[in-house]
């Protein structure tokens, strides 16, 4: 993650941000405004520390919040029993 300036803004998650709001980008080797379409931004984050910052509200308010506990080992292991399970069934063993 980028370090933070001196008056706490990321500039790159500003840069996103910025993408997000006006849809589009400066390009400030050619001088022109490129317009971005049909574009979904997904991001996954960790809770702060350990060289993580937090995000601004500006920015996470494009986003809709999903806050979800680790899965327990039981439950990891029939998630992907199940995925397995339906991949081989399509197979025929000699």
């Amino acid at each position: 993650m980028p370090a933070q300036e001196v008056f706490g803004a990321i500039p790159a998650v500003e840069v996103l941000r910025c993408m997000i709001d006006k849809k589009g980008v400066w390009d400030r080797k050619e001088h022109f405004w490129k317009h971005i379409e049909n574009t979904a931004f997904v991001c996954a984050c960790s809770p702060p520390g350990g060289g993580r910052n937090e995000l601004t509200p500006r920015f996470t308010r494009h986003f809709n919040l999903l806050c979800l506990p680790e899965p327990s080992h039981t439950s990891l292991t029939r998630i992907f029993k199940e995925i397995l399970d339906g991949f081989f069934t399509n197979f025929e063993f000699a």
